[in-house]
């Protein structure tokens, strides 16, 4: 079964960040349990894209089958400065690593463009 902890240790390991909760925060944040997001640069340090994790703890509301799940949310630009939001569960993948390839996959496959907005 996968922990809060466990799931919490594998986004740090890979290099996400945690963000907290204030009454500021949007309603998307809020909804899940905790938010965490990496921030993808190219080898010159220039931001591609973001990847926001929600987890969800499920076992708050069933203690018999309690589960994890994490939702991933990526924002990506093509180069008329559109937007195209992407959201993939971790489920769906062997692991955090093998989720990123196909998220890196996505961006270089479609042609999308570096994000201008968070530089």
């Amino acid at each position: 079964m996968n922990t809060m902890e466990n799931t919490i240790t594998k986004l740090l390991s890979n290099n996400y960040r945690e963000f907290e909760f204030d009454d500021s925060s949007s309603l998307d944040y809020k909804n899940c349990d905790k938010f965490f997001q990496k921030r993808v640069r190219t080898l010159e340090g220039i931001t591609q894209y973001f990847i926001n994790a929600y987890i969800y703890d499920f076992s708050k509301y069933n203690t018999l089958v309690g589960e994890i799940r994490i939702s991933f949310e990526m924002v990506f630009y093509d180069n008329h400065n559109r937007s195209i939001r992407i959201t993939l569960s971790l489920e769906d993948f062997d692991s955090i690593q093998d989720f990123e390839e196909y998220v890196k996959y996505l961006f270089i496959r479609n042609n999308f463009v570096n994000d201008i907005h968070n530089d």
